[in-house]
């Protein structure tokens, strides 16, 4: 179980999401991670917020990169 995983459901999310939400965060910041700045920037106007959870769920995994929030 990740560092990710544990801090949802200490939270209370249910065991029975968080290791889908784990995923989808994996995959949404390795699409992010392939975008330019320009891209990113857009994406960010487009989706505020989603930078910064995607961060959160980064700094739990080494050697992941944080993503531009602005």
């Amino acid at each position: 179980m990740s560092v990710f995983t544990k801090q949802m459901e200490a939270e209370g999310i249910a065991d029975t999401r968080t290791l889908s939400i784990e995923m989808a965060f994996e995959r949404l910041h390795a699409s992010l991670c392939q975008m330019d700045n320009s891209n990113i920037a857009k994406f960010n106007k487009m989706f505020p917020g989603v930078a910064k959870a995607t961060n959160k769920w980064a700094a739990t995994c080494p050697f992941t990169r944080a993503l531009t929030e602005d």
